[in-house]
């Protein structure tokens, strides 16, 4: 996630793990604050924003699974889906 001014120093806590798999997909470290991996979980915190770094997150985000099953819907969430780290900017 990207809070449309500049990158958080804040990295979600087990986002270590899924930001090597987004570099090594050729997405820049530096591109991304941290990721979030469980669709639930992801949902509903950007739903109810409820502290202050989830409130602090802007709007745009990629949206990316490696998992057979598909993605969780970001349907409600008020989230503009961008297709590379530009759009973010």
């Amino acid at each position: 996630m990207h809070d449309n001014s500049s990158l958080s120093t804040v990295t979600p806590p087990g986002s270590t793990e899924a930001l090597a798999k987004l570099q090594a997909m050729g997405f820049p470290q530096e591109a991304f604050a941290g990721a979030i991996t469980s669709g639930e979980v992801a949902h509903n915190a950007l739903l109810h924003r409820e502290d202050k770094f989830w409130q602090n997150l802007g709007h745009s985000c990629i949206h990316l699974t490696w998992g057979a099953r598909g993605s969780i819907s970001l349907e409600g969430l008020g989230l503009k889906v961008c297709s590379s780290t530009t759009c973010l900017r």
